[in-house]
């Protein structure tokens, strides 16, 4: 009914039409089957700003604002790559947080660019992020120039997935929660690796990371050439961000 809760406590809104009841029975029985309400509404919120979503994006969590948080700290210049971008919440967000910054977001699917693309224009970003379609890093091909790259990947092991909740597990896209081909650790490795070839010297690579991953995260990063490495908490006390710089 376009009403908020305001309006509903102090009767502002006119009594629902059949076609309001309707669509509110099917957003009950989308429900019922497990639907996230994210993707009910269409839209998010992230870091203030509302960003849409639907069954193509993973939906933006909170403690993704603190990898966001770091790399708006801890960049040391204004070239940031935001690797498998999604809704484009990192990378829209960066930009709009920091004008300096000029943002290149990757992703493999085409049809999560499309939705990222939507969101950098709303946020009125859309001159200051390009978007790409790449497997990680593969398709920049300018070495040595970026600050910084920043990266959710997928960490959700493939025998942890039937312990996900339902609405994550049966509606968000498999491919943003798990890898397809490699295990998480694998991934991120190469990211690690080809992050190597694309980073100035002190340039900083942040990763997000799943529960009880930060430590084995860490000691990777230091094995590929990574320094000064902090493992960052969310607010629930899990090691969520995982920040180091290249040795020069």
């Amino acid at each position: 009914m376009q009403c908020s809760r305001t309006d509903l406590h102090l009767e502002r809104c006119p009594s629902p039409r059949s076609e309001d009841a309707d669509r509110f029975r099917e957003l009950l029985f989308r429900r019922s089957q497990g639907e996230p309400i994210a993707y009910l509404l269409g839209t998010q919120e992230f870091y203030g700003r509302e960003f849409v979503v639907d069954e193509r994006v993973l939906i933006p969590r909170p403690e993704t604002e603190h990898l966001v948080e770091v790399v708006m700290r801890d960049s040391p210049g204004r070239c940031v790559i935001d690797v498998g971008t999604g809704s484009g919440a990192i990378a829209v967000t960066l930009a709009a947080e920091r004008p300096e910054f000029q943002l290149l977001a990757l992703d493999r699917s085409s049809d999560a660019l499309q939705v990222a693309r939507t969101n950098a224009q709303h946020c009125g970003v859309a001159d200051r992020v390009r978007f790409a379609v790449s497997d990680l890093l593969a398709t920049v091909t300018s070495s040595g120039n970026w600050s910084c790259v920043v990266a959710n990947l997928p960490y959700v092991e493939p025998k942890d997935l039937w312990g996900l909740p339902r609405d994550v597990r049966d509606h968000e896209p498999m491919l943003a929660l798990t890898p397809d081909r490699d295990r998480p650790e694998v991934l991120r490795q190469r990211l690690m690796d080809q992050a190597r070839e694309c980073l100035e010297s002190g340039g900083l690579l942040a990763l997000e990371v799943g529960a009880g991953q930060a430590g084995a995260v860490r000691d990777e990063m230091l094995r590929r050439g990574y320094g000064r490495i902090r493992i960052h908490n969310d607010l629930a006390g899990i090691g969520r961000v995982v920040a180091g710089f290249l040795r020069g």
